[in-house]
């Protein structure tokens, strides 16, 4: 038997060659004759489009087309893009052109774009494109955009509300009226982006010859992106092959399909040259998804000892201009709302929103940190009034080990009854508790206090489901080298995607991972795939490499039983090679297999052996899988800046069996240092009329290293039984509860001066004008 490979700490794969500068993003992909793009975009949040005028664009030297809407060929002239995620609950399912027409609904929506020898020549051309605006009134707050008399982010929609639905199970009114405690929460969540290291970026190219367009794009799912492309042009599926080199991180705005990723090829077919286009930062400011606002008012009804009875309460998401992902976002946040907690009862009305801003759409943690935020910070106030223990309440409100699988009484976002498969809760938060000195911190804090210094300590759970359909697919080839190749539908934005499915292929293969050759992201190598969203491809991908890597394996022991004259209960594999385990030991290499494999030209294969060393799976899990956790954050505040520092960070992470450890760490140390600026520092504001603020890191804050403590990570493996891995999803566990303990842990260290806080992110200048208002320098200086 080979090595073991499952479960290892094997470092990555991907790295050797992005640490010494051989990485090969779209930018670095170079095609002669290649024209750049440059897009003419709204500066208006709201207006009519009445003409453009090109010509003083097209007068420059190195310019060859400005394109408009009408300009474009094939049903992107004029049909809107399509929606991946239809639901009947969308009263107004508007998504856009790829370039406007007749109106334009926020600032930086593409309306026509330049190609032109050089980006510098590109960048002056578009700025004197001449476009005939009548600016509208628009709306910027998804709370004006639900009154009487708000503008219309639509000219043509008689309402802003796009959606409206109700998530709920037993018997609401019931619970509050037996309830011996009631509490209310008004919750704010800011509106945030992704801000992937690398921005957007496409490249295209037509071969007349072949009549195949080949686009580069720095894309989540490629596949996806292929058919939208297809829909767009009016091509054959065929005719398109779209790859995925390496990609900077996603976080899921590269997830989506976006206006430009339709245009550039476009103009490459138009043009009959290669066209490129990468997004400058403040393009991906104006024009990249966020995620967010959203305005919860909610309640929890408990009983004495602080159980809960029920959870009620409204939340309004500001979708933006479209709705390119269907309601998915806020769908995924209502139905999150639950938790690990035993809730009897639960009812919440979630109201979709139109406003005159970017579009929204997932962003790592796809609408659950909110969901999150909302039911901690409940747990907290019932803590906080009955003068409990905050962990102490949570466990009493716990579902526990014997009650899985869990019927939670709703419906998941994959139309699936939401059922938890497994998972140990409470074992969770006392992991991460230990492991954080929870029991020792009052005498820390106590300690701090004297010398002056505010420090706390909050927790916060978590359920996601991860792993989500409707599939991905992985083929497996032995090749006549000797080497293993891999194809996926599966992409790689950071994620350790190709060491972790070499992991599971080489154990099943019996190969060295050395020995592997793995094509991720292109179209042209795999058939069907989907991609990377929703922390699904260690499940759906994992599974796929572990059923073709079965299959694989089985062919290969049965060639080289046959070949060495010996049972196949005698074959081993290791390192490349097939071992009779009998007689002489004899050896036969793969690369000789497969060779043998190919057979004889004229002459038939011997009964039973097939055709290669090959097989594709495509793994379709039955629902999701549910990972889940407990964060600890140990913090400190400085009363006088509202300045906050993370003295240490725990995490208690359950992803099911783990492939490699050193993966899932960097996962969650990852997903942590996205949820410190949930939580503290990113806020994409906007003005009354819905133009940005905050469109350069001078504005909008991200953690810097010094902000981001290493985190303790313990790892709770409670086995998925619904997949042949056991595994569950880890992408974005680190991000989900980071807010909800951060908040909580700011508002212990400040208890002092009993402020409360039910918003994200919770700036200095907050927490400053908190203090204030409840006296605290007065009682600080009295001191």
């Amino acid at each position: 038997m080979g090595a073991k490979h499952f479960g290892a700490r094997v470092k990555r794969l991907e790295d050797p060659a992005l640490l010494a500068g051989r990485g090969r993003f779209v930018d670095d992909v170079k095609l002669p004759g290649v024209l750049h793009a440059c897009f003419v975009r709204s500066p208006h949040a709201h207006a009519r489009l009445h003409g453009i005028d090109s010509k003083p664009a097209l007068a420059m030297p190195g310019v060859h087309a400005v394109l408009a809407a009408d300009d474009l060929p094939g049903p992107m002239c004029s049909e809107p893009m399509p929606m991946l995620l239809p639901n009947p609950a969308i009263a107004a399912a508007r998504t856009q052109t790829v370039l406007a027409r007749d109106e334009v609904y926020y600032v930086g929506q593409p309306v026509a774009v330049v190609i032109a020898d050089t980006r510098y020549i590109a960048e002056d051309a578009a700025a004197v494109v001449l476009v005939d605006y009548d600016v509208l009134d628009a709306v910027g707050d998804c709370r004006d955009a639900i009154k009487d008399g708000a503008p219309r982010a639509h000219s043509d929609l008689a309402s802003n509300v796009v959606s409206r639905f109700p998530l709920a199970y037993g018997d609401v009114d019931a619970a509050f009226a037996e309830a011996a405690h009631v509490f209310e929460e008004v919750i704010w969540q800011h509106r945030g982006g992704g801000m992937a290291i690398e921005t957007r970026a496409v490249l295209a190219s037509h071969d007349p010859v072949s009549d195949v367009l080949t686009v580069w794009s720095g894309t989540q799912t490629p596949h996806i992106g292929r058919r939208m492309l297809a829909d767009l042009t009016g091509r054959e599926l065929e005719s398109i092959r779209m790859i995925a080199p390496d990609v900077g991180g996603g976080f899921g705005p590269k997830a989506i399909f976006y206006p430009e990723e339709a245009v550039t090829p476009a103009a490459a077919l138009t043009l009959g040259r290669p066209v490129k286009w990468i997004e400058d930062r403040r393009e991906h400011f104006l024009c990249a998804t966020q995620e967010r606002d959203q305005y919860w008012d909610m309640a929890i009804a408990v009983d004495t000892g602080g159980r809960i009875l029920g959870v009620r309460g409204r939340m309004l998401h500001d979708s933006g201009a479209f709705v390119p992902w269907g309601v998915i976002m806020p769908y995924i946040a209502a139905a999150t709302v639950p938790g690990p907690y035993v809730i009897p009862a639960y009812r919440l009305e979630t109201i979709v929103v139109l406003t005159n801003k970017v579009p929204t759409t997932p962003v790592r943690g796809a609408g659950r940190p909110q969901a999150v935020f909302a039911m901690e910070r409940l747990v907290d106030r019932v803590a906080r009034e009955l003068q409990l223990d905050r962990a102490e309440v949570r466990c009493r409100n716990f579902i526990k080990p014997e009650q899985m699988p869990y019927a939670v009484g709703l419906l998941f976002r994959d139309g699936k009854p939401l059922v938890y498969d497994s998972g140990d809760y409470p074992k969770g938060q006392e992991t991460a508790l230990t492991l954080a000195g929870y029991e020792t911190f009052r005498e820390r804090q106590r300690a701090a206090l004297d010398e002056g210094r505010l420090i706390g300590i909050g927790l916060a759970n978590y359920v996601e489901g991860t792993g989500l359909g409707p599939f991905e697919g992985v083929t497996v080839r032995v090749l006549p080298s000797g080497k293993v190749a891999v194809a996926t539908g599966a992409t790689n934005q950071g994620q350790g995607t190709r060491t972790t499915l070499s992991q599971i292929v080489a154990e099943q293969v019996g190969c060295r991972l050395d020995d592997i050759v793995m094509t991720i992201g292109d179209t042209a190598a795999i058939a069907q795939g989907v991609g990377a969203f929703a922390s699904r491809q260690a499940v759906n991908a994992g599974c796929s490499a572990l059923y073709a890597g079965q299959a694989v394996r089985k062919r290969i022991i049965a060639l080289a039983a046959r070949a060495l004259g010996v049972d196949e209960s005698a074959i081993d594999l290791e390192d490349g090679q097939a071992v009779a385990t009998t007689g002489n030991k004899p050896t036969i290499p793969f690369g000789e297999l497969a060779r043998l494999a190919q057979g004889i030209p004229g002459v038939s294969l011997p009964a039973g052996q097939a055709a290669g060393l090959e097989q594709t799976a495509y793994y379709a899990p039955s629902q999701a899988a549910y990972c889940s956790g407990t964060h600890v954050a140990e913090i400190e505040v400085d009363h006088m800046t509202g300045g906050v520092k993370i003295l240490k960070y725990t995490v208690a992470h359950d992803s099911g069996r783990v492939i490699n450890p050193l993966i899932i760490d960097g996962q969650v140390q990852g997903g942590v240092a996205h949820g410190i600026g949930n939580a503290l520092l990113e806020w994409m504001q906007y003005d009354a009329n819905a133009q940005p603020l905050t469109t350069t890191f001078a504005d909008y804050m991200l953690p810097m290293a010094t902000d981001v403590p290493t985190c303790a990570i313990a790892h709770i493996e409670t086995v998925n039984p619904l997949n042949p891995l056991g595994v569950k999803g880890a992408g974005e566990g680190g991000t989900i509860p980071a807010p909800a303990a951060i908040i909580s842990a700011i508002e212990d260290a400040l208890s002092p001066f009993s402020v409360h806080f039910a918003e994200t992110p919770l700036t200095p200048e907050r927490i400053v004008a908190a203090l204030r208002a409840a006296g605290a320098y007065e009682k600080l200086f009295a001191a």
